[in-house]
């Protein structure tokens, strides 16, 4: 990698670690944050997709560290972590806890992250075989795995998928034409933002749970001896610690779902395993804090796939992200991106570089960077919320402030809405970004193909398998992330 995409990935594993240790940010705030300073990016896309890569890589592993120190996880994947962690810190074993959790992130992020590098270039070989059918067939697969792994009502997530179908068409239609734009073509011609959607539905209302949480903050020091035993234990659980990563990792795969509870599902499964401590679940248990922390980069690597390979993002965070590289000119999902070795080189050289750097960081300095969680939450909160609405009016260049603004406000009321009636805004967003794609495939698959020349075809049986094996086990996994 050149020195600079070096350097740009280093500033974004600070500012990543940053925000994902202060607690309920995550990286999807952490990437809704850079539609404010994206446009600064346009002559150095790479230089951007390095920064963005190492931002939402550096705060998942910073998400562990409210939920050890504070009792209050970092993000929604965090939970997990947060139910052993936090008694081992009311122990003062806290720089054990934190070593645990990052050496077996880091970890798990490096082994399932070889898959996906090894897989891409093969895929090229076969990309042509890939038509209209087998494409529409995957977007209607992820529709499905939203809505039915993302909510504990199937039918909530099937209206959630229709309403950001919905948003989606807003605009104009396949050829051109202006629809929906309620009276204002100047301004819905081209859509509502992104950055509106994401910030409305994810940020702003988690920013609310922040405001009523209690935060308590005693400060920690590190205590190496207590890092070195857990290094040492992130090996010795290494079943643990690999059964996490291989369920964050196919979880992560699926598209559209990301893999939302599944550190819950390993949680679950390591209480069941052998163990080498007695430690009692819910009191410390090594046990239960390894196996949670192995699906955090593990599913980040998993969820890399079906992005690069078909523009289908596999969790939130490449939903947004796919938004924020499209913007500096990236057209995420076309194959001559896969042909593009530099840009390949700068997503997984960044990757790699951050979860490097963010472990070895973290275990060096994890007393220091707890003095983090000292940030006055109200600060912050105001701070997030200047930033967000910054990043929302930036993106149109400022040219439609007023516009922009109310727009700000109705979908942030609409984000509060769909988390108070528990409406999947993961599936929300999906079908948003998605709603161009099924549209344009929909319309191209009822003109060319017949119904059984599509029902035929090897892929589309294989996805049809696939999602009714779905549909039979999703009552297995409960998962309600609205």
């Amino acid at each position: 990698m050149d020195f600079s995409i070096i350097l740009w990935a280093f500033l974004g594993t600070l500012y990543g670690l940053f925000i994902g240790i202060i607690p309920s940010s995550g990286s999807n705030k952490a990437l809704i944050l850079l539609f404010s300073v994206a446009s600064y990016f346009w002559g150095m896309p790479y230089e951007f997709v390095a920064f963005s890569t190492a931002a939402a890589v550096a705060c998942t592993v910073g998400d562990s560290f409210a939920g050890v120190y504070i009792g209050v996880p970092g993000a929604n994947s965090a939970a997990a972590t947060m139910v052993e962690g936090f008694p081992l810190t009311k122990k003062g074993r806290s720089s054990y806890a934190i070593a645990l959790a990052v050496t077996t992130s880091g970890i798990q992020g490096l082994v399932w992250v070889l898959p996906v590098i090894i897989i891409l270039p093969v895929y090229l070989n076969f990309v042509h075989l890939l038509m209209i059918p087998e494409i529409w067939c995957v977007i209607i697969f992820s529709f499905l795995s939203v809505s039915l792994l993302t909510s504990s009502n199937p039918l909530k997530g099937f209206v959630a998928v229709a309403l950001g179908i919905g948003l989606g068409a807003i605009g104009s239609d396949v050829v051109g034409n202006a629809r929906f734009v309620f009276g204002h073509p100047d301004y819905f011609y081209d859509g509502v933002s992104v950055v509106i959607i994401a910030t409305g539905l994810f940020c702003i209302p988690e920013l609310w749970e922040l405001w009523k949480t209690k935060i308590s903050y005693e400060r920690q020091s590190s205590n190496f001896q207590q890092i070195k035993e857990g290094i040492r234990d992130a090996f010795r659980l290494w079943r643990h610690s690999f059964l996490g990563g291989a369920i964050g990792f196919f979880y992560g795969c699926l598209p559209g779902y990301g893999g939302m509870g599944s550190e819950w599902l390993s949680y679950g499964i390591a209480t069941k395993m052998k163990r080498k401590f007695d430690t009692p679940f819910g009191e410390g248990a090594p046990e239960g804090l390894v196996a949670p922390e192995g699906v955090n980069n593990a599913g980040k690597a998993g969820a890399l796939m079906p992005t690069l390979l078909l523009g289908i993002p596999g969790s939130t965070w490449t939903m947004i992200i796919m938004g924020l590289w499209q913007f500096v000119g990236f057209g995420i999902g076309e194959s001559y991106l896969l042909e593009d070795q530099k840009f390949l080189n700068t997503v997984f050289g960044s990757y790699i570089f951050a979860l490097l750097f963010t472990v070895m960081l973290s275990l060096c300095l994890a007393g220091p960077l707890s003095t983090i969680l000292r940030i006055n939450k109200y600060i912050f909160i105001v701070t997030i919320i200047c930033v967000t609405w910054w990043a929302c009016i930036s993106t149109n260049f400022y040219s439609s402030v007023l516009e922009d603004t109310i727009m700000f406000f109705l979908f942030s009321a609409f984000g509060f809405a769909c988390k108070y009636y528990r409406i999947s805004r993961p599936a929300i967003l999906l079908g948003f970004i998605l709603s161009s794609k099924v549209e344009e495939y929909s319309y191209q698959l009822y003109d060319m193909y017949e119904f059984n020349q599509v029902i035929t075809r090897p892929f589309v049986i294989v996805v049809i398998v696939l999602a009714i094996l779905m549909v039979i086990f999703s009552r297995k996994i409960k998962v309600d992330y609205v």
